[in-house]
């Protein structure tokens, strides 16, 4: 597996292995690209195979600013063409998913298929006090521990929470969700 870091600023660090179409794996709200390597490594075989860390997550760069879901979109385009692709199977958990979403909205001809697990349909479904909590909660899980990160999912979306915190492999188990031998 290799490593990539994706410029310009903000960095995205992206690991990647395997040959033929791209697909893309998006992990959820106090994740990073490692919540999918059981899944990345069942891939390989057919497939090129990335997760990224998100901005502000992980090996990647941080950002200045507003959480905006058009910047990750905006990312996510940097992503398939920094690999010279013109359309890629994106995989996305609660927060990727919600990423991915808006990557489809922006960019339709660019998504192969997608697959969304645990998501919601994004910030207008929110209020603007659940916004803003959205994001201090984010930008505390980032500096905190496994625990931490799920004590603050699980202020954020109770009904959410038992997955994020395992990272998207126990997620995908938990709620039976993936075909045999992925995860």
């Amino acid at each position: 597996m290799t490593t990539d870091l994706i410029g310009p600023p903000p960095r995205l660090a992206v690991d990647r292995t395997g040959e033929g179409p791209l697909v893309v794996f998006l992990h959820g709200i106090g994740g990073n690209r490692t919540n999918w390597r059981d899944q990345v490594g069942a891939f390989t075989a057919h497939y090129t195979a990335a997760a990224w860390d998100a901005r502000g997550y992980g090996a990647s760069d941080d950002y200045a600013g507003p959480l905006a879901f058009d910047d990750f979109a905006a990312d996510l385009r940097r992503v398939l063409d920094h690999y010279g692709v013109r359309r890629a199977h994106l995989v996305g958990l609660s927060m990727g998913g919600r990423i991915a979403m808006r990557f489809y909205f922006l960019h339709p001809p660019r998504v192969a298929t997608l697959t969304l697990c645990d998501t919601h349909r994004g910030f207008a479904s929110l209020t603007a006090e659940q916004r803003t909590e959205y994001v201090r909660l984010r930008r505390e899980a980032g500096r905190g521990s496994r625990a931490a990160r799920h004590r603050a999912c699980r202020r954020a979306d109770p009904a959410r929470a038992r997955g994020v915190a395992g990272g998207a492999p126990a997620a995908l188990r938990e709620h039976g969700r993936a075909p045999q031998g992925v995860v």
